[in-house]
């Protein structure tokens, strides 16, 4: 859409978000942490402050464009230069363009950067579980989906229990989520435990179910 990549931007903007109580905006800060794309580090520091101060100004620059969209041929080429000469960006806003790291994280990704400082990974799993976790509250079916596979691999402080990830796999997957229907009818095509016997009847069911929503994993489990 013409907007530049920016992932420590999208992050400051999902927090805001989640701090007026989005699901949507919790789930996707923890999938920025999660994979990789923001480092703990940087979120050591308090940001509260200036996101908010960004969202204040965002909106002021929509009201003021709501405002004067009437007037802006009155006004004159000249004004409309002026605007153009310093448009606020959201990277300016929000103090992204001083962090001098921002540069080199946006080279380095996944394990290379987690070899270079595993106590950073180490911090924003537990920071994503966090955010998972809030947003798993509100019913969000990827964030219930997503800590089901932290709780299965046992990442960020959360003990491995594949117990504890099978119910909630099944849960995200009756809220219509469709890798943990496919995840579901793995369980009982394999059987696993009391609450998922053996069942291939079960198992066709959820994958068909998964293959509905043109999920690749719901497909080739059917053929």
């Amino acid at each position: 859409h013409g907007v530049p990549v920016n992932c420590l931007t999208a992050y400051d903007l999902y927090v805001c978000a989640a701090e007026i109580g989005s699901p949507e905006g919790m789930c996707c800060a923890g999938i920025l942490l999660e994979e990789g794309k923001v480092d703990a580090l940087r979120l050591g520091s308090d940001r509260r402050k200036d996101r908010e101060r960004a969202l204040r100004k965002v909106r002021a620059k929509i009201r003021s464009a709501e405002g004067s969209e009437e007037g802006e041929g009155a006004e004159g080429d000249g004004n409309d230069e002026e605007e153009e000469e310093e448009p606020p960006t959201l990277d300016s806003l929000l103090g992204v363009g001083a962090d001098p790291r921002h540069c080199l994280y946006t080279k380095l990704e996944g394990k290379m950067r987690d070899a270079l400082d595993p106590i950073t990974k180490s911090k924003r799993l537990y920071e994503a579980q966090k955010w998972y976790e809030a947003a798993a509250a509100l019913d969000h079916s990827d964030a219930i989906y997503r800590l089901a596979r932290m709780t299965e691999k046992g990442e960020g402080e959360l003990r491995m229990d594949k117990k504890k990830a099978a119910a909630l796999y099944y849960k995200a997957a009756e809220l219509g989520h469709a890798e943990a229907q496919a995840d579901v009818g793995h369980l009982y095509e394999i059987g696993c435990g009391e609450d998922f016997r053996q069942s291939y009847k079960g198992a066709y069911s959820w994958y068909l179910k998964s293959a509905s929503q043109k999920s690749s994993r719901g497909i080739n489990n059917l053929a």
